[in-house]
Parts: C-alpha cells; sequence; structure tokens
C-alpha cells in the first residue's frame, strides 16, 4: 500500500504540472522597456555617403552661409514601439549650437573665418543604445 500511494502522489503531481502548464496563464510584464535598434534621420535633401578611411554610412548636405543659419533635423528611433522616442547629439560646440526637441535636432551654425567648413552630428538614441547615425554638415561662404 505505502509503494502505490507514493506512486499515486508521483502521478497526480506530473500530473498537475502537465495540466498547469496547458492552462496556465501567460507572464504578462506591464513595465517593459523597449530599447531602440536604430535611428534614422529622415531628410530628404541629404544624400548617403560612405567614408573612406572607416567604411561608415554618413547623411550630408551642403549649405550656403548666412548670418543666422539654422537647419532642422528630422530623426526616427526604431522600432515603432520603443520606449523612448527621444535623441542626443554629439557635436563640436565651437562651431554650432544645437537644440533637440525629442526626434528633431535643430543646429544653429556660429560665425567662421574660413571660406568653407564641415560640421559633424553624431545622433543617438537617448535610452544609452549604442546605434547611432552620422550627419555632416557641408557650409560654405
Amino acid at each position: 500500500m505505502k509503494k502505490s500511494v507514493i506512486v499515486i502522489i508521483g502521478l497526480i503531481y506530473i500530473a498537475s504540472i502537465v495540466f498547469i502548464s496547458f492552462f496556465g496563464m501567460k507572464m504578462l510584464s506591464y513595465d517593459e522597456t523597449v530599447y531602440s535598434e536604430s535611428v534614422q534621420v529622415l531628410n530628404e535633401d541629404m544624400i548617403d555617403k560612405v567614408d573612406d578611411v572607416t567604411n561608415k554610412n554618413f547623411k550630408i548636405v551642403q549649405l550656403k552661409y548666412e548670418d543666422g543659419l539654422t537647419y532642422t533635423i528630422r530623426t526616427k528611433v526604431y522600432p515603432e514601439n520603443v520606449s523612448n522616442k527621444a535623441v542626443e547629439c554629439v557635436y563640436d560646440q565651437e562651431r554650432v549650437e544645437v537644440s533637440i526637441e525629442t526626434d528633431i535636432v535643430t543646429v544653429k551654425v556660429l560665425p567662421f573665418s574660413n571660406r568653407s567648413v564641415t560640421i559633424t552630428l553624431t545622433i543617438r538614441p537617448a535610452d544609452g543604445t549604442n546605434q547611432s547615425t552620422e550627419v555632416r554638415l557641408f557650409v560654405k561662404k
């Protein structure tokens, strides 16, 4: 009798595991953070190029300098359901002033003495992931 009781308890235990795994509730996470996979520049007037040295893709646009020149860069962070759609920007603070509103980067070019200047901006998601895109503004007088 002792042996049969242990076998029955073992069978009930295995049956309960199968029953719960089949009919049990799915675990739901309501505070799930979705991190960014990429950031893309949406400006249509920019040209895609590849750097000969690093083989990295970047976007470039040519601008003619005038006092108070500003340029707006529209960005989009992917995937669509990312938790933080904001971007941040790394740039040379001596050549430009940058203001950022979530996914729009506004660049104000400061006066310069050369005939032309190339300004490099690295735009990346604000959630801290290691994705980025590079934008170069070629400005000439």
